[in-house]
């Protein structure tokens, strides 16, 4: 029950969490509240009751997550990116998830929950949701792919800590938290009250094509 409540709480967190990083706060030139928020509302958790069960407070994060949602299309997520990942020191850059580099241009939208894992559309909510979206560098975006996550030993490594092999992608430990709660606000977002069904799984590794919209690995992403 533990793991559950803690997993439901990342979830619900990861809304806001997942943009308000001391990097955006510090560079507070790129602010723009349109693109997204520092404070949690006052009173956005309030229906939520945890009486209930885990399921139960699952669904009710839905409902709130889902009425609150501000969507942007993809092509305007390149500009919302720039507001969300800026680099602190104001000069216009962006911040790449896997590397930490500061970057001008070579870069592109990552879907950290795969859009070849359920929603290969980019006509579709999941597919241009900014709470999932991040910037990377072109070449370690397509190192990572569609590859699940989980932990990696004895495959290929770069100097900013990150591991692959065929099946897996491990992210540099200063994003691991980022990508977990992005992982976990897919999930609630768009998980069994939707079309998608989006749903992390205990599986080693998922298709690299998965049309139901399972994903691994959750009880490493839990961790």
């Amino acid at each position: 029950m533990r793991k559950i409540f803690k997993y439901i709480t990342i979830a619900a967190l990861g809304l806001f969490t997942t943009f308000s990083v001391s990097k955006t706060s510090s560079a507070s030139s790129y602010f723009n509240s349109k693109y997204y928020t520092n404070n949690i509302p006052s009173g956005y958790y309030d229906e939520v009751d945890l009486t209930k069960s885990s399921n139960d407070i699952k669904l009710d994060l839905y409902d709130i997550i889902s009425a609150n949602y501000n969507k942007h299309s993809y092509s305007e997520n390149s500009t919302v990116l720039k507001y969300t990942d800026p680099d602190p020191s104001g000069n216009g850059n962006i911040i790449c998830l896997y590397t930490g580099q500061s970057l001008s241009g070579g870069w592109n939208k990552e879907h950290v929950w795969a859009k070849s894992h359920g929603f290969p559309s980019s006509s579709t909510e999941p597919y241009c949701d900014a709470h999932h979206l991040r910037p990377t560098l072109t070449s370690i975006n397509s190192t990572r792919g569609n590859l699940d996550f989980g932990e990696v030993s004895g495959g290929k490594s770069d100097s900013y800590g990150n591991k692959w092999d065929s099946s897996h992608f491990e992210p540099r430990d200063e994003v691991k938290g980022d990508v977990a709660r992005m992982m976990f606000y897919m999930e609630t977002r768009y998980g069994a009250k939707t079309s998608f069904n989006l749903k992390l799984v205990n599986d080693s590794t998922t298709s690299a094509s998965d049309t139901k919209g399972k994903f691994s690995n959750l009880q490493t992403i839990i961790k």
